[in-house]
């Protein structure tokens, strides 16, 4: 039996890899004081090594295509009934291990999509008898070129208000500060701290020999 202090990390990654890694990365150096249980919404990529004390919960696999919409990587079910199965799975897990903290990662910064599946495991955890202590894991550098840019801070920041105790800033604020971002109308009650930049201990990718020629864009 587990008898650490649980914790309940979701983690949605749609176009790339750096939330995901991020977010392994961190239960890694959690796992050794805490029980982690990690919520993956995305497609895992082949030759990821997950820690072998972290505990992976794949929700059926969702993505953003290049018209911003919803796909599911399940051909099997629908982007609909994906996210229903998502939700119940969710709220699932969280009564299953009443964790004493619940980290979600970038939302309600962004991944307003997920908001459906997102609230009601807040709003669980809020209304519990021994509440979560509720965390934002957050980049460095916000996206702010939405044409509803403003509604979208005041958005994020209205729910933060509620619903978090903290936001997790993973940046050195002598690079790149919160504010720089993030400009709600209302200002932000919650705490941010920052952590400085968050790299796996180890390497998180399997190492195939290849002859392919490769090139990174950065």
């Amino acid at each position: 039996m587990n008898d650490k202090p649980a914790i309940l990390f979701y983690c949605q990654h749609s176009l790339g890899m750096g939330h995901l890694i991020r977010s392994l990365a961190l239960a890694e150096a959690m796992v050794e004081r805490f029980r982690v249980v990690l919520l993956n919404g995305g497609r895992l990529p082949k030759g990821i090594r997950i820690h072998p004390d972290i505990e992976l919960v794949n929700l059926p696999p969702l993505g953003i295509d290049e018209r911003n919409q919803l796909v599911s990587h399940d051909k099997r079910i629908s982007v609909e009934r994906a996210l229903d199965r998502r939700r119940t799975m969710i709220l699932t897990c969280f009564e299953e291990l009443r964790p004493a903290a619940i980290i979600v990662e970038l939302f309600p910064f962004g991944r307003k999509k997920f908001a459906g599946e997102l609230l009601p495991l807040l709003q669980a955890a809020r209304a519990a008898d021994k509440r979560a202590l509720i965390v934002c894991s957050l980049r460095d550098i916000l996206v702010n070129r939405r044409s509803n840019q403003q509604k979208h801070d005041d958005r994020a920041a209205a729910l933060a208000n509620e619903y978090f105790d903290a936001v997790f800033v993973h940046s050195d604020p002598a690079f790149a500060r919160f504010e720089e971002t993030f400009h709600p109308t209302s200002p932000l009650q919650v705490p941010v701290k920052y952590t400085g930049f968050v790299v796996p201990q180890t390497i998180p990718v399997s190492q195939t020999k290849t002859q392919r020629t490769r090139v990174v864009v950065s």
